[in-house]
Parts: C-alpha cells; sequence; structure tokens
C-alpha cells in the first residue's frame, strides 16, 4: 500500500524477487533525462495527468460497468475477504472505490514532491518533441437524457469542431469552439438535440489537423 518509492528502487524493498534492468538506474543518473522526466510531468499535470482528469476516467468507466459491478461480486464473493497481493480489504464496493481514488492522489501528490530534475527550463517542449494528441471522453455512454464532451487539450486551440450524425449519415450538429487548456461540451446546452430518438450516432471531434470519431448510444 506504499505511495512512495520508485520502480528501479524495487530491490531494495523486496530483495531478490525482481530483475531491474541495470540501465534503469543508469538514466536516474543523468541530470538531462531527469530533467526532462520533470518537464514531461509537469505539462502531462495540468492535462491527462491532473487528478481530475483521472478521477473523471474512473467514474466514467464506473458508469460504463453499470450494473455489471454488482453482478461481478455475486459471481465472486471477494469482498470483505482477502486476495492476494491486495493492501487493503473493503467491506463493500464503495469502500474499495475510495481506497483507490485516495491510493492515486497520494502516490500523484507524493511524485509530484520527489521527482528527480528540474522544469526550470522546459523551452524544448514548445519545439513539439513532445507534442500530444487532444484527450477525448464521451460520457455516459450510453446515456439517457444528456451527454458530455470532455477535451483535453496539449496547446489551446480556436479550431474545434464537434459533428453529430445519425447512422444514416444526417448531420444534426455542427458546432465550432475554442478552448485554451480544456473543455467540456455539453448536450443540455444545445436544444437542436434535445429530443434525440433512442439509437445509434456518431459523434466526430476535429482540433487543428486532429480528428477522432465515437460511437454514442442513447437508450
Amino acid at each position: 500500500g506504499l505511495t512512495s518509492g520508485w520502480a528501479y528502487e524495487i530491490n531494495s524493498i523486496c530483495t531478490g524477487q525482481w530483475q531491474v534492468p541495470f540501465w534503469w538506474e543508469r538514466l536516474m543518473e543523468d541530470p538531462e533525462f531527469l530533467n526532462r522526466i520533470n518537464c514531461r510531468w509537469e505539462e502531462l499535470r495540468i492535462g491527462p495527468f491532473h487528478n481530475d482528469s483521472i478521477m473523471q476516467f474512473i467514474d466514467e468507466n464506473i458508469s460504463l460497468m453499470g450494473n455489471a459491478i454488482s453482478r461481478n461480486f455475486v459471481r465472486w464473493d471477494i469482498l470483505d475477504t482477502y486476495v492476494w497481493p491486495n493492501n487493503f480489504i473493503g467491506t463493500n464496493y464503495a469502500q474499495e472505490l475510495y481506497y483507490l481514488k485516495t491510493w492515486i492522489t497520494d502516490r500523484l501528490n507524493w511524485m509530484d514532491d520527489n521527482l528527480p530534475g528540474s522544469s526550470i527550463d522546459c523551452t524544448f517542449l514548445s519545439e513539439n518533441e513532445f507534442e500530444l494528441n487532444p484527450t477525448i471522453s464521451v460520457f455516459p455512454n450510453p446515456f439517457k437524457d444528456n451527454f458530455f464532451i470532455d477535451i483535453q487539450l496539449s496547446k489551446p486551440s480556436s479550431n474545434i469542431l464537434i459533428e453529430l450524425f445519425d447512422i444514416n449519415g444526417k448531420k444534426l450538429l455542427s458546432k465550432k469552439l475554442s478552448a485554451i487548456n480544456n473543455m467540456v461540451f455539453s448536450s443540455v446546452k444545445n436544444q437542436e438535440i434535445a429530443f434525440l430518438p433512442r439509437g445509434l450516432f456518431l459523434i466526430t471531434v476535429s482540433i487543428d489537423d486532429f480528428q477522432s470519431t465515437y460511437k454514442l448510444i442513447k437508450l
């Protein structure tokens, strides 16, 4: 259950059980490598690795699983039971979920405070050396009344286009937006799609040169 420590030092915790490549430790002796790690970490922490982004990802998957969660524990009655190598034994699913979120938050905070290297000079990131594609999540999916599109950007964009099509290819919505860091599109604010019938739809999100299409189901 520790939230501290690094994988390359695992042999100091589990002596002799794991073979760690020798060059992991060698990399951690390179100041340039450490500085780049630090810069990269700070960049990710304001986007896909932000606490809110990670918690939202967890919540989206919980929503997606729906009743499968309770069916799982009917089939495998492991709540309030030790299962190797679990560190925490929850009496119910809510406690397990709380432990998961708390552990992740504590781990991220420890990494923020203990990551080696320096982020004083991260100018190399402006050279698009590590430019990320946008991170996009459509949830809940399937949905009943409203849905949302969470967009995490690696750089500001004034050319965000959201389009919704029915299964026959008819365009039902076309919305042009802009954002600096991240944004959430809500169907609640778009009356033209407030009364969609049940069925399968396609959402296309275009951001500058990036484009991705997602299936969306209304129940």
